[in-house]
């Protein structure tokens, strides 16, 4: 694309918004912060043909009485011309038919493969079309989906589940024990579920409906497994660009780099059929085209804005912002055999030198939790009043330390810190640097794309290691990786962290079923770690979305754990 018709581009998009919000074209950009000095980006170049990642339109959402968080009045979207690829035909009455809901993300899936990925983006859509055996309710509880029931332990090291007798995926091939045996051998062995399932040694069908998990030792956290494992058809294990399942829709469409469409089951075993016939995911990069979508009503729902775009967001009367206290972790490893952050000290004068308040208040808009140790404020084991480290740096602490490490009063500590190429982690550590450079703590940002991040945390080369994540996919509402993973033997310990008496903890609740038990366990280890400065991430983010008012159903208690249920939500 040339620059002119770049330039054309953006101006286009920026005219929309500001007509939508009836701003003139200087506020719609002060308010919503996207002028730079380097210039506008808020329509990322699309292909040779002109196309842009700004999203098709639909038509608008009504205007009706905000449900939770919006504040002051504005101008409602009018009413657009529908310009998205034709829907899915139904048999419904006309009048019966309700919009396509688009649902707009900022991260494509590197694969829509559910046996390779487990990201909330990857998971938005996968889970509409692959159920799984068990999920969560509003109370952050595990029931049963595929399940007939809760599992059955024969014994510590056997567990056995029945299915619901039949279900069919969405081909007709019947969904049975073989089926779910097939699965879960696969993804003990590939992909991104492997380390999950390490305390299983075999998965086998009993019976039609009956299938067997046989341990190598007890383990808790299997039903948490089975809630977020998702049951794909045998000849889908490996395709990356599809799903197969049996659930409440059926995958329409892939195109690389635009969009997915999924089109609701009609025949789902469980007889509901969604009121929404038709969900269109929009890849769209550039978060200002994406706030700019919602706000002109072209999409009705944003898993994914910015911080910085709460105040906008919030005084739109026909919008519902939607803050959730979930599991979206900033994981932060230090490595403890790479000088400085070797000795204990040093880490411990980082820690006390972060300036939490400041991250909260200048890069989540004050909607996060300063944080105590790795265990998020919506995890199993979170404790509000432990409280190792202050909100305000503490400079007179973090030098006294230094010095007891063996540092001069004018020296200067340089450690890395290495971060992936996004703007919420770069502003976090930012808010950070000047004091730590007041306690003598000089930090050298080493800013990486996905891949060489990667391989600087597996090699372990760095001092400190962060990346911002959503473990609500993962682990559930357990502390299961932001604490596992410091296990002297977890296989992505690159830190080097060797702690016998966390090792006890870890090993003690991955085999008790006790969950009070469970819970004093973690708050241990979360003590441990968080006193050891090995893992003192600034804050605890919550889980943000915003969704046009007459978008109804949203179970916002299932956002928890950072879960969507698309199937229940309706157009009012």
């Amino acid at each position: 694309m040339s620059e002119r018709k770049r330039r054309e581009r953006q101006e286009s998009v920026i005219e929309e918004g500001r007509r939508a919000l009836g701003m003139s074209r200087r506020d719609f950009l002060k308010t919503s912060a996207w002028a730079s000095a380097a210039g506008l980006t808020l329509v990322a170049c699309g292909t040779d043909s002109g196309t842009t990642t700004v999203a098709p339109a639909t038509t608008a959402p009504a205007t009706t009485a905000a449900a939770t968080t919006t504040t002051a009045a504005a101008a409602a979207p009018e009413t657009t011309t529908t310009t998205a690829a034709p829907a899915t035909t139904t048999s419904q009455a006309p009048a019966a038919v309700q919009p396509t809901l688009i649902f707009e993300m900022g991260i494509q899936p590197r694969v829509i493969n559910s046996t390779v990925q487990n990201i909330q983006n990857q998971k938005w859509i996968a889970d509409m079309v692959e159920d799984k055996l068990y999920d969560w309710d509003s109370n952050v509880n595990i029931v049963p989906r595929l399940a007939a029931g809760m599992p059955n332990k024969i014994d510590d090291l056997t567990v056995e589940v029945t299915i619901k007798d039949g279900v069919t995926f969405h081909n007709g091939d019947a969904l049975d024990a073989q089926a779910v045996a097939d699965l879960y051998t696969f993804v003990q062995n590939n992909g991104i579920w492997r380390s999950h399932l390490r305390a299983v040694d075999s998965i086998e069908a009993v019976d039609n409906l009956t299938v067997r998990f046989n341990l190598n030792r007890p383990y808790s956290f299997l039903l948490s497994k089975m809630a977020l494992i998702n049951i794909r058809h045998r000849d889908w294990f490996e395709v990356n660009d599809s799903h197969m399942g049996s659930g409440p829709y059926v995958f329409s469409e892939f195109v690389d780099g635009q969009f997915a469409t999924l089109a609701a089951n009609e025949n789902h075993w469980s007889g509901h059929v969604p009121a929404i016939r038709d969900i269109r995911f929009n890849f769209v990069p550039d978060p200002g085209a994406r706030l700019v979508n919602l706000l002109s009503g072209r999409s009705h729902y944003l898993g994914d804005p910015r911080f910085s775009d709460l105040p906008v967001l919030e005084a739109q009367a026909n919008l519902t912002t939607l803050v959730a206290n979930a599991p979206v972790d900033i994981l932060w490893f230090e490595q403890v055999e790479n000088p400085p952050t070797d000795n204990l000290l040093v880490r411990q004068a980082i820690a006390f030198s972060m300036n939490r308040r400041r991250v909260n208040d200048v890069v989540f808009q004050g909607k996060a939790v300063t944080a105590s140790g790795p265990l998020h404020s919506a995890s199993l084991g979170y404790d509000p009043d432990y409280r190792p480290y202050p909100d305000d740096p503490d400079i007179e602490q973090a030098r006294a330390l230094l010095s007891q490490a063996g540092y001069g009063e004018d020296d200067v500590i340089d450690f890395d810190v290495v971060i992936q190429n996004d703007n919420l982690t770069r502003d976090t550590m930012v808010a950070m640097t000047n004091d730590w450079l007041a306690a003598g703590l000089k930090a050298n940002l080493v800013i990486l794309d996905s891949g060489p991040w990667v391989n600087r945390w597996v090699t372990g080369g760095f001092n400190v290691i962060s990346v911002a994540s959503q473990e609500g996919y993962s682990a559930g509402n357990t502390p299961w990786v932001v604490l596992g993973v410091n296990h002297s033997q977890d296989p992505a310990n690159f830190h080097k962290y060797n702690n016998p008496r966390l090792d006890a903890i870890l090993d003690e609740v991955d085999a008790t079923d006790d969950v009070n038990r469970q819970i004093e366990l973690w708050k241990e280890g979360n003590r441990l770690v968080a006193e050891d400065a090995v893992s003192v991430p600034p804050v605890y983010p919550p889980l943000i979305a915003a969704h046009a008012n007459n978008l109804q159903g949203i179970d916002q208690g299932l956002l928890q754990v950072n879960h969507v249920r698309q199937q229940e939500w309706s157009f009012a």
